[in-house]
């Protein structure tokens, strides 16, 4: 019981200005049973609406332009499903009987909404020495919430230990969602070019604000209201550079500086949640450097090393709140690529390496059953 409708079309009001309209429904019908209402389809459903609206315009040689407005919309039934000891211990796989169109969820009020709409502006303006200004602006805000059974089986007692669809001892039924949420990005380019020579360089700036509610369904009244705000600069450069007509040299960087602050608030968790806050702030550096060789017009190698980062991150759960500092990782590659048999045939091949250190993970669990963040080493 799935469809799918997608459409678009192109209006051309002038020489110099058209807009684009597209469209896409979706929707599937419920195709999970659910043990504890017996047998039938229970859940699994969703319906889903997303639009696009574009204007493009080109006043001049020296300008142009391009404005989108997007939306989505989501609605359906248990966003993430749970399936209670589907793997056994010590095997591979799922465990014998194992059918992910049947399930036992004792929670019966696990749903998603999501609505989300936004907006981009695209802006060029090429300047007469041959160099170009590029503004790139988007807004977005999204307020949805979605919840589920956690542990995904039915309430029982020592005897649901490994058992397919049983939850030993305890259930464990939460939901989240985004409130007041909005973010906002701009970044600014100037670029140029000459016979041998690409270069660009640029600002870019992140902010973002949300309220997020964690509620907890097996303890009425019990709910948390999460708040972090971020901000997000950094400036970048990157010079293409031909030594001749066969060797290319690339060197870009990029600084970068993080900041994000999180409280969680216990106002209506009627005294089963701790407040909070954490604050975290990085800078950081990334570079890469990278040459290329056109052997012929068929065949061009390459060789590439670059670093990244993913700046520190915040997490707040019914008010343990946690962090992880920074991640970095070193890679290098190195390739060809070739196009043969006058472009009938094209043929990529590289072999690369990375690295990662202190890697961004998420341990759930303990003694709380709790969400916590850490690096690994």
């Amino acid at each position: 019981d799935s469809m799918s409708l997608e459409g678009a079309t192109n209006l051309f009001m002038s020489d110099t200005f058209s807009m684009r309209a597209s469209l896409l429904y979706q929707e599937r019908g419920d195709w999970i049973d659910n043990t504890v209402n017996g047998p039938g389809d229970d859940f699994g459903a969703f319906e889903e609406f997303a639009w696009r609206l574009q204007f493009a315009f080109n006043p001049s040689d020296s300008f142009s332009g391009n404005v989108k407005f997007h939306g989505f919309s989501q609605d359906g039934s248990h966003p993430n499903v749970f399936y209670a000891n589907a793997i056994a211990l010590g095997e591979d796989g799922v465990r014998s009987g194992f059918d992910e169109t049947v399930a036992s969820h004792d929670n019966l009020v696990a749903d998603l909404e999501l609505d989300h709409f936004g907006t981009a502006i695209n802006l060029e303006w090429t300047l007469p020495s041959d160099m170009t200004i590029t503004s790139i602006t988007g807004y977005d805000t999204v307020e949805n919430f979605q919840s589920a059974d956690v542990d995904g089986g039915l309430l029982s007692g020592p005897e649901g230990i490994g058992v397919l669809g049983r939850q030993a001892f305890f259930n464990v039924a939460t939901g989240d969602g985004l409130q007041d949420h909005y973010q906002l990005t701009q970044e600014f380019r100037l670029s140029g070019e000459s016979d041998r020579l690409f270069w660009q360089t640029g600002l870019y700036y992140f902010d973002e604000d949300f309220d997020l509610l964690n509620r907890d369904f097996l303890n009425p009244g019990a709910s948390a209201l999460v708040s972090q705000q971020t901000t997000s600069i950094a400036l970048f450069g990157q010079v293409e550079y031909s030594l001749n007509d066969q060797w290319a040299l690339t060197v870009g960087g990029r600084w970068t500086d993080d900041e994000k602050d999180l409280t969680v608030d216990n106002a209506n968790a009627g005294g089963r949640v701790l407040p909070g806050a954490i604050s975290v702030a990085d800078d950081f550096f990334n570079w890469d450097v990278a040459l290329s060789f056109d052997a012929s017009e068929e065949w061009n190698f390459y060789g590439r090393i670059a670093t990244g980062s993913r700046g520190p991150v915040t997490l707040g759960r019914f008010g343990f709140v946690s962090s992880a500092q920074t991640e970095d990782s070193l890679a290098g590659e190195l390739g060809f690529k070739a196009t043969l048999m006058e472009g009938r045939m094209r043929w990529n091949s590289a072999i690369y390496a990375f690295e990662n250190s202190d890697h961004q993970l998420t341990a759930t669990g303990g003694a709380a059953n709790v969400n916590q963040l850490l690096n690994a080493d």
